[in-house]
C-alpha cells in the first residue's frame, strides 16, 4: 500500500461521516490523504526567526566564534532536517570562502552541524540545511533541539560579518510516509500512516481505520510549535565600528526593553483544558545566582534555580493560562493570548535596566550577572 499524500486533495466534508448518513465517494480517501499530509507538513513553518538592528549581530575573529543559542521544538523522530536562512552583510571584502557562520544542532545527546558559506554581499541571502539522527523512539519524549550559531569572519583582509536575521524550520517529509510505524516524540502513541490504495470508494471500511484516524488526529494535536524565540548576541566583536558593545547592547541579556517589545499570539484552541500532554512551555537559559531571582511571563511566576551562583543552565516551565486575560482579536474571532513579559515590579527590578546593569558581559561571568537571562523559548501545541 501507498501511505502517500498529495497536498492539492480537497479536504474531506466532516458531515459525511456521522452516524445515519451514507459515506459520500472520496471521502475516506480524503480523510486517508489529510492524515498523511498533516504528519508529514504540520508545523514545519519557522522553529526560529530572529532578527537584528545594525551593528548589532558583527564579528571581525578569523576563528568560529559562538554567539547565539535556542531552544527549537522537534516536529517529530522522523523530521531529521533542519533547512537554515541567513540575512547578511558583509563588511570590507572577504576573500574565498573565509566568511562563515556554523549551526550545531544538539538532540538528546545526539548532534550535527552545517557551515554556510557568507559570500560578499551588502545584502545577501544564504541557507543550507543540516540533518541529524533522531534518537531511537522510547518512552521517554524527546520533543525539543538546542541550536548554537558561530560566526567566523576574513580577518586576514579586514573584512567582518555582520548578521541582519536568522530563520530555521523543519523540511516536510516526502510522499509516501515510511511503512510501519512513526514517531513524533515518543513509542507511547505511535502514527499510523493511512494506505491510500486501500481507501478507495469500492473496498471495505473497517473500523480499525476509524479509530486510527481519531488516534493521529489527537496526535498530532499534541504537536509542539514555536511561538517565540529570542537569544541574545555575545562575543561581539568590530574593528571597523567603534563600540560595536553599543549596539549590541539591546540584546545582551533579558532586560526591561524587551517588556511589551518582545511578545506572540498564543492560540488557545479548543478542548485546551482537557488535553494532559505539555501544552505550553517556556524555556530559558541564564546565569544561575546565590539568591532567590524570578521573573513574571504571562501572569507565570518563574522562579530561577539557585547554586553557588555562575552556572549556566537551560530550564523548561509549564506555564498555566490567566482566563481572566483573554482576548479575541483579529478577524477571525479566535481565542488568543498575548505571551510576554509582564510590566511588573518584580521584572523592572530583575531584569536588566539603568539601574542594574552587570559590569561585565556573557560568556564572561562573575557576580554583577548572576541571575540574568541569556536565551527564552515558548512554545506550545
Amino acid at each position: 500500500m501507498s501511505n502517500s499524500y498529495n497536498p492539492s486533495t480537497i479536504l474531506a466534508d466532516p458531515s459525511s461521516v456521522v452516524a445515519g448518513r451514507d459515506v459520500e465517494y472520496e471521502t475516506i480517501q480524503r480523510i486517508a490523504n489529510a492524515n498523511n499530509y498533516s504528519f508529514a507538513v504540520g508545523a514545519c513553518h519557522n522553529v526560529l526567526s530572529q532578527s537584528y538592528s545594525d551593528i548589532t549581530f558583527i564579528q571581525d575573529s578569523g576563528s568560529l566564534t559562538e554567539m547565539s543559542q535556542w531552544r527549537i521544538p522537534l516536529t517529530s523522530l522522523q523530521h531529521s532536517a533542519l533547512e537554515i536562512v541567513v540575512n547578511y552583510k558583509i563588511h570590507g571584502v572577504a576573500v574565498g570562502l573565509t566568511s562563515n557562520i556554523r549551526f550545531t544542532l544538539d538532540v538528546d545527546g545526539g548532534s550535527a552541524t552545517v557551515t554556510i558559506n557568507l559570500p560578499n554581499s551588502s545584502n545577501g541571502i544564504a541557507n543550507d540545511e543540516l540533518t541529524i539522527s533522531m534518537p531511537s523512539p522510547s518512552a521517554t519524549q524527546v520533543y525539543y533541539g538546542t541550536l548554537t550559531a558561530e560566526v567566523q569572519a576574513d580577518a586576514a583582509n579586514n573584512s567582518e560579518v555582520e548578521i541582519r536575521s536568522i530563520m530555521a524550520r523543519w523540511k516536510p517529509l516526502s510522499s509516501p510516509l515510511s511503512t510501519g510505524f512513526l514517531y513524533q516524540y515518543d513509542d507511547v502513541t505511535p502514527y499510523t500512516p493511512k494506505g491510500t490504495t486501500r481507501t478507495g470508494h469500492n473496498q471495505a471500511l473497517t473500523s480499525r481505520f476509524g479509530h486510527q484516524v481519531i488516534d493521529n488526529i489527537e496526535l498530532l494535536r499534541t504537536r509542539l510549535k514555536t511561538y517565540l524565540t529570542w537569544s541574545s548576541v555575545y562575543n561581539v566583536s568590530s574593528s571597523i565600528f567603534t563600540n560595536p558593545l553599543d549596539g549590541a547592547a539591546p540584546e545582551a541579556y533579558l532586560s526591561v526593553g524587551h517588556i511589551d517589545n518582545l511578545l506572540s499570539q498564543v492560540l488557545i484552541s479548543e478542548g485546551w483544558d482537557n488535553m494532559t500532554n505539555r501544552k505550553l512551555e517556556l524555556h530559558i537559559r541564564y546565569i544561575t545566582a546565590a539568591t532567590d531571582k524570578s521573573i513574571d511571563f504571562l501572569n507565570n511566576s518563574i522562579d530561577l534555580v539557585t547554586g553557588a551562583g555562575g552556572a549556566v543552565r537551560w530550564d523548561e516551565y509549564t506555564l498555566e493560562l490567566d482566563y481572566g486575560a483573554l482576548s479575541e482579536i483579529g478577524d477571525t474571532n479566535l481565542n488568543y493570548y498575548t505571551a510576554k513579559l509582564n510590566n511588573t515590579n518584580n521584572n523592572i527590578s530583575n531584569l536588566g535596566n539603568f539601574g542594574n546593569v552587570p559590569s561585565v558581559l556573557y560568556p564572561t561571568i562573575n557576580s554583577s550577572n548572576h541571575g540574568f537571562i541569556i536565551s527564552a523559548s515558548l512554545m506550545g501545541v
